[in-house]
């Protein structure tokens, strides 16, 4: 069984440190419209811009988001190898039953 924590906190930090230094490069690059695209994240992070100080917002941003990603991905995981456990138990348990009614 997987801890929610740790998929969460380490997923949360490789997307966090991801945004944040897509943001910085292009920031530092420059230009007249300095990555569009990046831009296009304002839509779901109030207050996210291609900035120096929107890379620390983003680097929040990306965390949480990270972390959120990363801790439904363990709670599935855990759901789906609790259900497929059930699942070979109750095959095994039938196959004993079957076994001992034969013996009988």
């Amino acid at each position: 069984m997987l801890d929610h924590l740790a998929p969460g906190l380490s997923t949360g930090t490789v997307a966090g440190v991801l945004l944040f230094l897509a943001t910085i490069f292009l920031v530092l690059k420059g230009g007249y419209t300095a990555g569009p695209n990046l831009q296009l994240l304002e839509n779901y992070f109030p207050g996210y811009s291609v900035t120096v100080s929107g890379s620390l917002l983003g680097l929040l941003y990306g965390f949480i988001g990270g972390f959120v990603g990363g801790s439904v991905f363990a709670f599935l995981r855990n759901i789906t190898v609790f259900l497929y456990a059930a699942l070979v138990q109750q095959r095994v348990e039938r196959l004993l039953i079957r076994n001992i009614i034969e013996y009988i």
